[in-house]
Formats: C-alpha cells, structure tokens, sequence
C-alpha cells in the first residue's frame, strides 16, 4: 500500500479500550449508477440504521453517501476522515476497493483511529477488507454486535466475544462464528436521515420491510448474507419508517414528488401482509401528504394479483421492479427461476390495467442466450410496455451458485478489476454462444433500441414533461456508456 498505516493492536483477539466519541460512516457508492435509466442518490437504509444506533450510543456520527457528495471533491469530508476516532465503511462488492482507500487513507493521516467495515462486500471477502483497509470486518447483520463491539473498543475487551466480527494478528486472520440473524426486525430503529451529510441531494430514500429470501436464483448472493428464510417487520412498524422519510428533495429542486423505495427482494412475498401495509399507507395518505412516489421491487407471481395491483395503486405505489431475468424459458431455467414467459406476458398486462409501471429487471449473458438476444430483449419490453428496461451484465458474484459454475468450466476472465467485476455493467466471464466483446455489443443494441425516446408514451402511464427530460438523459447514458464499453474491452478483454 505505499505509506505506513496506523493499524489497531490486536493481541490473541483482546484490545485496549481507547476514546470513540465521534464516527464517520463511508457508504460506497450504492445502487448502479452505469445502468442507464437509474437515477444515482438512493439513501441506504442499512448505514442510516447503523449511524442511529452509533448516536443513541452517544456516539458523534456523520454518514459520507459517495453517491451524493464524493470524498475527494470536499475537504470538509477529509477532514472529517483524520479527526474522528471511529471511522466505518458500508459497501456492495463493486465499490468494497473505493472504500477502502479511504479507510487506508483515515489510519495514514489519523493516528489511533480505528477503522470497522462491514456491509455485503466485506461480508464476501472479510480477508480482503482486512488485509486493505480495515482493523475489524463485521459480518452479516451488524445491527446486533455494533453495541457490544463498541463497548469492547471504548472500555477494551476481547473480540472472541463478538458474534460475526473478524480482525488480524500477525498478518493472519481470525473470526467469530456469525450471529444469529435478527428474528424480530421491528427492533430496529428508525433511521435518522439527519445524519447524512447534505442528505437533501438523495433522489429517493429505501425502506426496507422484510429480509431473508428463499428462493435460489444462481447468480444471487442476498440468501448468503441474510439467509433463505423469509422475515419481515410488523405493518405498523413499517408504516412508522416510511412516516420517517424526509423529503427535502422536493423542496430544494422543485421536484414534484420524492422516490421512496421499499428494498425489499419482494416485498409482496406475503399477500396478506403486503395489502395489510398498502392499505395502512392508503389510509394515512401518505404519498399525497409527504409528496412521495411509491416504488417496489416484486417476483412476477404476485403482479397476477390484480387486488395487490389495486392495493398498491391506492397506497401511492406508481412502480414495481420486477426480476424477469430472460425473455426465453430455457434461460429462466438455467437461472433457477420458477416462471415462465408466458407469465410474465400476462403480468405486465395486468400491471398496465392498473397503471402501475414495470421496471423490468434482466440478466444479459446466461447461457441460454443466443445471438440476437439484445434486439428481441428491447422488442420484447417495448411490445409489453415495460417502463425501465435494467439490463444487467451477468455478475460473478462471491459465493453464488452461478459463480461456481463459471469457476469449474475456467470461463471467469482474470485481471478484470472488482469494481467492474461485480457492478452489473461489464463482461468479467466468457459467455457460451458468442464472446465477450459480442456481449457488449448485444448489450448495446438492446439500450439503442430501447431508449430511442420514441413511443415513450405508450410505455409509461402518468407522461410528463419531467418524463421527456429524463428519457432524454437515459439515452445520453447510453452514449456515454458505450464510449466507457468500448474502452473496456480494449483494455481487458
């Protein structure tokens, strides 16, 4: 790494206790921000929760979102990095290697600072973070351990006592068995927006309802983090998060309506319970009287539930995210999922009888993908009136079924570096049918042919002129994307 960094001295997993009265909280830069159509600035739930419990800990905290205010722009930010005690990082995969330069970047310039990281990346690859960056990996569902971890660091301890925390001693690693996942979410507190700085550039704010999945998609690393079994909060106390959104988006640019994002994998897993929170949401009017436009992520199952439709229009819902994956059934096969074109068909169908957008979620690359795919993907959504086509690249995400298998047929392409890996937008595996520089250019078609800002109308119920800027935004993604793509490929494949 170059430069001597600070590191916490660990001694057969037992620490002195030292001061922690303030905190800085990187988060990576979250969502897909390459993935032309969505929108950068989506506030996390997960590190808001986390910079919460850290306050009702008396402990000083402030949330750096590099979605919305990048480190290295503001010196404030870096100040904040080589004066606090505690500095912590949350990131996904892709972005796991940007926080951890700063958290390297704390311990050179802030000596006896201690340096914690956790979030689905570092779960993933606990040495990595360790080895580059971090003094303690925290693992899974943080929410439980964070009091005790803190209470170790401030008054010393043994971190063999921590449930799902890991840490180095003499370059080699250690960790605890991982803690039990949280069995009653409606403990978790509600999160302190407050605490993000400039919080009011967010575009959207995610509230999340439930955890767990129990299905196996191959390509998915979510059952790996937060387990098969589905679990969820009360409505109520659902109801009490989404009260907590603040919607000061609205106020700054004029906006007509803030995104509030329920992050569920789906959150209508529950019928009953889905129309138990829509129709709470109804009753208190929420959207209406917070301004907010209600988006969801679902499985296609439930979208032949024209009832929840209904429900979820009533609540103020304008969308659901939806994972269709592939237009071909061979490839629904191949990617563990139990559905069928047909149905898929029938649900956007019913989604557009109740005015409810689809952003369809699709996976380019599986094997079931012939030459041609990205032209008959773009037909297809246009022809069924798909709001938002996300197209992702097929990701070897750490520990997925799908990884796996590339691994054992050597069709992983080396030397691709994490952050474009594992972020959805670029080819890091050999496909079957065609190469990889073929993947991008089927990639690409089916963006050209999807965001022409032609027939936008048709596709999109409640056209405004806001929809006309941003379609022509979408496509000037493309561009912009393709240029990024064709750099790629000459340089690593």
């Amino acid at each position: 790494m170059g430069i001597e960094r600070n590191r916490l001295e660990i001694k057969d997993g037992k620490v002195k206790g030292r001061k922690i009265g303030d905190a800085v909280m990187v988060v990576g830069n979250n969502g897909f921000p390459n993935q032309p159509g969505l929108l950068k600035g989506t506030l996390a739930a997960g590190p808001i929760e986390i910079g919460t419990i850290l306050s009702n800990l008396q402990v000083d905290t402030l949330i750096i979102d590099e979605a919305l205010t990048p480190i290295f722009r503001r010196d404030f930010l870096q100040k904040q990095l080589r004066e606090r005690n505690l500095v912590l990082g949350s990131a996904m995969s892709a972005h796991l290697d940007a926080t951890l330069r700063w958290l390297r970047y704390a311990q050179r310039m802030n000596r006896g600072c201690v340096t914690v990281v956790g979030g689905m990346g570092a779960t993933q690859k606990p040495r990595k973070a360790l080895e580059e960056g971090a003094d303690i990996v925290v693992m899974g569902e943080g929410e439980l351990v964070l009091e005790h971890l803190i209470g170790i660091l401030r008054d010393g301890g043994d971190l063999n006592e921590v449930p799902g925390v890991a840490w180095l001693e003499d370059g080699n690693p250690f960790k605890t068995a991982r803690p039990p996942l949280i069995a009653d979410l409606d403990t978790i507190p509600i999160g302190r927006q407050d605490l993000v700085f400039e919080g009011w550039r967010a575009t959207a704010v995610s509230v999340g309802s439930s955890r767990g999945c129990p299905f196996g998609c191959s390509f998915c690393s979510v059952g790996g983090t937060f387990g098969r079994q589905h679990r969820r909060m009360s409505a109520g106390r659902v109801l009490e998060h989404i009260e907590a959104i603040q919607c000061n988006y609205r106020r700054v640019y004029g906006m007509r309506q803030h995104i509030g994002f329920i992050c569920d994998d789906d959150v209508a897993s529950n019928s009953t319970f889905a129309k138990e929170l829509f129709q709470l949401m109804a009753e208190r009017d929420v959207a209406r009287r917070k301004g907010i436009n209600f988006s969801a992520e679902t499985r296609v199952p439930r979208l032949l539930d024209r009832e929840l439709l209904r429900s979820w229009k009533r609540a103020g819902g304008n969308s659901f995210f939806c994972g269709f994956e592939s237009i071909t059934d061979e490839s629904l096969s191949i990617a563990g999922k139990a559905q069928s074109v047909a149905q898929m068909e029938e649900a956007c169908a019913a989604a557009f009888e109740a005015k409810i957008n689809i952003r369809a979620m699709l996976v380019a690359g599986l094997d079931g993908d012939k030459p041609g795919f990205g032209k008959r993907t773009a037909l297809w959504c246009k022809k069924n009136r798909i709001a938002l086509m996300v197209l992702y690249m097929r990701s070897a995400l750490p520990g997925t079924d799908d990884t796996k298998f590339l691994q054992e047929e050597d069709r992983i392409i080396p030397g691709i570096p994490d952050a474009y890996r594992y972020d959805g937008a670029h080819p890091c595996f050999k496909p079957k049918e065609f190469s990889a520089s073929q993947l991008i250019e089927e990639w690409l078609e089916a963006m050209h042919i999807f965001y022409n800002c032609r027939r936008i109308i048709e596709r999109n119920s409640g056209f405004s002129w806001m929809y006309r800027l941003y379609w022509a935004w979408c496509a000037q993604q493309v561009k912009n994307k393709e240029r990024e793509l064709v750099a790629f490929a000459a340089q690593y494949l």
